[in-house]
């Protein structure tokens, strides 16, 4: 995930600096609400999510890290798709 989470924060910064502001307010309240809509109401995914997620998943958290300085619902949701165990995926995002 790492070198895809650097290549997002790239294109979150380029975008931070270049995009409008309305836009990329427009697109944190998405954001937000995609993110806290999908813990209130509980929806993870049905079987274990394969390697190849943590593509998206890097380049969306690196991105959103450094367009909105809040990166990691991207990280979590790969995380809790991929780890089975709760205190594993703690235990993975401390930093």
């Amino acid at each position: 995930m790492l070198p895809f989470g650097m290549l997002g924060a790239c294109a979150g910064a380029y975008g931070l600096l270049t995009l409008p502001t309305t836009p990329v307010l427009l697109t944190l309240g998405a954001f937000t609400m995609f993110f806290g809509f999908r813990n209130i109401y509980g929806l993870q995914p049905a079987g274990r999510l394969s390697r190849a997620w943590a593509i998206p998943a890097g380049l969306a958290g690196g991105g959103a890290g450094a367009l909105f300085g809040a990166g990691s619902p991207p990280y979590i949701m790969y995380l809790t798709g991929r780890l089975l165990d709760k205190g594993a995926v703690r235990a993975t995002f401390r930093g």
